[in-house]
């Protein structure tokens, strides 16, 4: 919790200092279609393989952005996971891109939705669809996509979060494993979803800022959370 927090204070300054420098804050969410049974190991090495290509290549946004007049400054990324009983295991990018002022959200959004589907066939997953595959939303107003919490917690406390339609967080499997009172997750099925997503994810990292971003945005080095943890203490 109190690496998260401070996580969280690093993105608010980001954002803040984002702001000074009169940059465009895009909210990027990238996700892929899939179902009850899906394979949360698997899923998760084809999407970074997806990310990898999205990232470089002929068809990555990489290129896309060079050959428009949109600039792109820097980003952070997070990778979230939350479980729904209709189609299971949903894992997704969160991505806050930052970009020269005059780029819309539209321009990123078709930059991106085109890459990003294409990235995904070529690596063996489902096509994303035109509606859900991603989408982009207003980065310095998060409030509005985060509810009461700002993108900072959005990217941050995945672990705490709520999930949408009957769905639930890896630390709502827990707390139904627990106490037993949660009908759409009895302890036995609600253990079992937490240990498939404890063995998945053990060792990924939280959030991850692009080269020289911190250094633009003028912030101090980035800690590790064994480093954090040690200096809150």
């Amino acid at each position: 919790a109190k690496v998260a927090e401070r996580r969280r204070t690093e993105l608010h300054e980001a954002i803040e200092a984002a702001k000074r420098l009169d940059w465009k804050i895009h909210f990027v969410t990238l996700t892929i279609p899939h179902g009850l049974g899906d394979d949360l190991s698997e899923m998760k090495k084809l999407q970074q393989k997806a990310l990898y290509k999205l990232s470089s290549g002929r068809n990555s946004v990489k290129s896309a952005l060079l050959e428009s007049d949109v600039e792109q400054h820097g980003y952070i990324r997070a990778y979230e996971v939350t479980h729904g009983r209709k189609n299971g295991f949903h894992p997704h990018f969160h991505i806050l891109l930052f970009t020269s002022k005059n780029t819309t959200h539209k321009t990123v959004e078709g930059l991106y939705k085109s890459a990003w589907q294409k990235a995904c066939v070529s690596v063996g997953l489902p096509k994303p669809s035109d509606q859900h595959g991603c989408t982009v939303q207003d980065g310095s107003k998060a409030a509005k996509y985060a509810s009461k919490w700002g993108i900072e917690d959005e990217m941050t406390k995945a672990n705490t979060k709520v999930a949408k339609k009957k769905g639930t967080t890896p630390w709502g499997l827990l707390k139904a494993a627990l106490d037993g009172d949660n009908p759409d997750y009895p302890p036995e099925y609600a253990e079992g979803l937490f240990r498939v997503y404890s063995k998945c994810m053990t060792g990924a990292r939280q959030l991850y800022w692009s080269n020289g971003l911190r250094t633009k945005l003028a912030l101090a080095p980035e800690l590790t959370d064994e480093q954090l943890a040690e200096k809150i203490t």
